[in-house]
This record gives structure tokens, C-alpha cells and sequence, in this order.
């Protein structure tokens, strides 16, 4: 199978342990300490005490993304019960066995957004994005401006709104925008065109067009 066609291409997966098949079915795999600092679509605990010791450590963006944005799944019921009070929803596979094909079966369909953006179809994942099915690997940056474009549904959103939506509390300024939307737009080649520049305004994404 074409690497483009594994099933996990382009998620980002955090770990407190060893998943065996999840590289190998195309996820890019990080230490769950990552999630402190990185964008992931997906967590994995297999214990308690690695949930504690995450939450130890967890800021109020970090438990409301567990909450909303991304998926959790727990081999371990008392993980489960943990972070279910907490408000945050798990997958609870039957047998850490299942474990593989519950991500595969729930995380292409339950946490991609997908957008139809001129004549292109947009599908967003953590490091990257499928335009009309091809992954196109995103910086960090990259992917939380064109997120905030894909969320914006062809709203402007001006450089300001970017900056707090995909730097939060990080120190830039509205240059950092430009640029990194110019380098989005190369990313994505032909594609590019679709993230528009509304002067004196900010940007959006272009309006559908009917495919051919």
C-alpha cells in the first residue's frame, strides 16, 4: 500500500507507552509529554498514574482541547474513569489488541474537518492536510492558520484574530501572519490560491466552486 493510502497518514498520535501497528499504519507517534507543547489529533493512556501525571501538568487550553478537539482513547478502564470526570470523552477499546483498529475506525471520520475551498477539497489534520485526498505536510504554525481559515468558513479573519487563534499566548507579531501565510500558500502549490488576501482586512478561504 502507497504510503498516501495508510489509514493514519498525516495524525499525530500521543503515547504514555509503546502502540505497536500505529507507525506502521501511518500516524506520526510522540511521547504523550508532547501534548504540552504540540498540536496532536489523538492521545493514548493505557494507565492511570500517566493520566495524573499529565493532568499535573495540564494547562485549561490543554484540558478543554482533551475535552473538544482531541481524541482520547484508554485500555484502561480506571484511566477512563478518570479523565471522564474531568469531562473528557474516551474510546475504550475492548483489549488493548483492539486498540489499532479503534483509532483507524474513529479518528479519520470523528476528528477531521473538511472544507471545500474553490475547487478543492480541504481535509485538516493535526501536521498536515489532504487537498482532494493528497497529504500536504503543515508546519505547526501553518496548520493552526489554516484551521483558523477551515473553522472560519470563508470568514475574513484579520491578522489579529490569527495571531491570537493560532500563536495564543506566544510572543509574534502580524509580520509572523504574513509570512507564515505565504509560506502556507507554497506549501500547498497549486492549492495556495485558495487562502485569499482581502485587503486591509485579513484573509479567508475562497468561496466553493462546483466541482468539474
Amino acid at each position: 500500500m502507497d504510503v498516501d493510502e495508510l489509514p493514519l497518514t498525516g495524525f499525530t498520535v500521543a503515547v504514555a507507552a509503546a502502540v505497536p501497528g500505529l507507525a506502521e499504519a501511518g500516524a506520526t507517534v510522540v511521547p504523550v509529554e508532547q501534548l504540552l507543547a504540540a498540536q496532536v489529533d489523538c492521545v493514548v493512556f493505557t494507565s492511570a498514574t500517566a493520566v495524573t501525571a499529565l493532568l499535573t501538568a495540564a494547562t485549561e487550553a490543554l484540558l478543554g482541547a482533551l475535552q473538544s478537539e482531541v481524541l482520547v482513547a484508554c485500555t484502561d478502564p480506571a484511566a477512563a474513569a478518570l479523565l471522564e470526570r474531568l469531562g473528557v470523552p474516551t474510546v475504550r477499546p475492548a483489549s488493548p489488541d483492539a486498540l489499532l483498529a479503534a483509532l483507524v475506525a474513529e479518528l479519520p471520520d470523528r476528528r477531521t474537518r473538511a472544507v471545500r475551498a474553490g475547487p478543492h477539497q480541504l481535509r485538516m489534520r493535526s501536521q498536515a492536510v489532504l487537498v482532494d485526498g493528497q497529504p500536504v505536510p503543515l508546519t505547526a504554525r501553518q496548520s493552526g492558520v489554516l484551521g483558523a481559515l477551515v473553522a472560519g468558513q470563508g470568514r475574513v479573519l484579520s491578522r489579529a484574530e490569527l495571531l491570537r487563534l493560532a500563536w495564543r499566548d506566544e510572543p509574534a507579531d502580524e509580520h509572523a501572519v504574513e509570512m507564515t501565510v505565504a509560506r502556507l500558500r507554497t506549501a500547498l502549490g497549486p492549492a495556495g490560491k485558495v487562502v485569499q488576501t482581502v485587503i486591509k482586512r485579513g484573509y479567508r478561504l475562497a468561496a466553493p466552486t462546483p466541482p468539474p
